[in-house]
């Protein structure tokens, strides 16, 4: 998890770690959806549009360094150029 705090601009509290990262950085780990289709959803889509990201996503960090969500599957694959992810360490 050190590494997620170098250079970034990052806030950790109580053993977790609020940072905005880019989507294209991060895996998606199992999620009960086999496939995300966001043209099933426009509702979904256009309040990101409109409001933003409002739920920052939750993902884990390997030791190997890589980042994977494990909720916000359908945010982190909506796009953007950075959003809010709260990330914990991965046992």
């Amino acid at each position: 998890m050190t590494a997620i705090l170098n250079g970034l601009r990052a806030i950790e509290l109580d053993g977790e770690i609020f940072v905005r990262l880019d989507p294209g950085d991060l895996e998606i780990g199992d999620n009960v959806r086999d496939q995300v289709d966001l043209t099933a959803t426009p509702e979904f889509v256009e309040s990101i549009r409109e409001h933003g990201v409002l739920e920052a996503i939750s993902a884990v960090q390997y030791a190997d360094g890589r980042i994977v969500v494990r909720d916000g599957q359908r945010t982190t694959n909506n796009g953007g150029a950075s959003m809010g992810c709260v990330v914990s360490e991965a046992e």
